[in-house]
């Protein structure tokens, strides 16, 4: 099993391209309304709460609350999804970034949290939108990942040693002309549909008709402009490095 520093230099040679970027939540964070350069913005609607530095299982997170106040109706159901939107530089390649899966999920019969980006042609034209969600419908809790070409959603299952009450790290991934989706090891890939870029990340929780309550922790969003060459080593070395923090956090606390 590698240790931390060996899965830290593995991402550190993975994003050795123009520009790389962490966000470990540990700072206050810009809200706006409207799109806005630096800050999170609504998408949709916007969540009940959105707040950076909220302490959780041992250290900063963002913690993202649906509440039941916010249900729209049947008719409006397209504002139940409620999230807010962060702009990425110019030729963002990969994302990932850790959910917190929570035992209270179990069981709910719906959708729960969404990690989104919006993906762009040569032109600059949106061409895709690229998600990986934990979802709960028919009491059936797994990962998903959305094919942009034909609408559906592609179940991915668990990974290894899955347990609720844990850390998870979600990826997307553009390159050669497809977006792979993973969570730790999983692994699976959709054409791209023209894409060549990921402008931005979007966090999603879900709302209902009747109104629900519940929070989401996100923690370590990662975003890189990569070589080409090191593709396939971020994939694999922001599972790694996932899987290591989460592992240093938890001995930490012990």
């Amino acid at each position: 099993m590698l240790g931390f520093a060996s899965a830290a230099a593995l991402v550190t040679i993975a994003m050795a391209g123009p520009a790389a970027a962490v966000e470990t939540f540990d700072n206050a964070i810009t809200l706006s309304p409207t799109q806005q350069a630096g800050a999170w913005y609504t998408d949709r609607y916007a969540p009940a709460g959105f707040q950076s530095q909220a302490f959780f299982d041992g250290d900063n997170r963002l913690k993202q609350t649906i509440a039941a106040g916010d249900a729209q109706t049947a008719a409006n159901q397209f504002y139940n999804t409620q999230g807010r939107k962060y702009d990425l530089p110019d030729g963002t390649l990969q994302l990932s970034i850790d959910l917190y899966v929570d035992d209270a999920w179990e069981d709910s019969g719906k959708r729960m949290a969404g990690f989104w980006s919006t993906a762009f042609d040569i032109n600059g034209d949106v061409s895709a939108y690229p998600i990986i969600e934990w979802t709960e419908l028919e009491n059936n809790g797994r990962f998903r990942g959305y094919d942009v070409n034909t609408g559906d959603w592609i179940d991915m299952g668990l990974p290894n040693g899955f347990a609720y009450d844990a850390w998870y790290t979600l990826g997307i991934t553009l390159s050669a002309g497809q977006v792979t989706y993973s969570v730790n090891e999983l692994r699976t890939t959709v054409a791209a549909a023209d894409s060549v870029e990921l402008g931005n990340v979007i966090l999603q929780g879900h709302n209902t008709p009747a109104g629900v309550n519940y929070d989401i922790y996100w923690d370590n969003l990662n975003a890189a402009v990569p070589e080409p060459a090191t593709w396939g080593l971020m994939i694999l070395g922001f599972g790694l490095l996932g899987s290591e923090m989460r592992r240093r956090r938890a001995l930490i606390a012990a």
